[in-house]
């Protein structure tokens, strides 16, 4: 998953924990070798609380719950919110398609993500 955090102010914010400035009024891409230290920072939390970072999955603006669990990868939140179907093999959120079975992501039977999945894909 790609995400994007938008920097709602018009002030620049260094997330020092991160080692990352967030211009003031734009979207920063966050390089997926780099999600390891957001899911641990805990000085990135209250900028998402209210409302000053943004997190973005490419499609959305997402609530500050459901993208503090993102980058947390706060798995219970995360499937909450997106959900598998199995008659397609696609995961959607909100009623749109993130994933398709060829990205070979899925969720097991308790939920969890599996990435080496062994279902058979209608």
């Amino acid at each position: 998953m790609i995400i994007i955090i938008k920097n709602k102010t018009a002030s620049d914010i260094f997330v020092s924990d991160v080692g990352q400035v967030f211009a003031s009024d734009s979207s920063s891409t966050i390089n997926p070798t780099q999600y390891p230290y957001f899911a641990s920072s805990q000085e990135i939390v209250p900028y998402i609380v209210n409302g000053s970072l943004v997190v973005n999955d490419t499609d959305y603006d997402l609530s500050p719950r459901v993208g503090l669990a993102i980058l947390q990868n706060n798995e219970q939140v995360i499937n909450e919110y997106y959900t598998l179907t199995d008659d397609w093999g696609i995961l959607v959120g909100n009623g749109r398609i993130l994933q398709s079975h060829e990205d070979n992501w899925e969720l097991d039977d308790t939920g969890e993500v599996d990435d080496n999945p062994t279902q058979e894909w209608k």
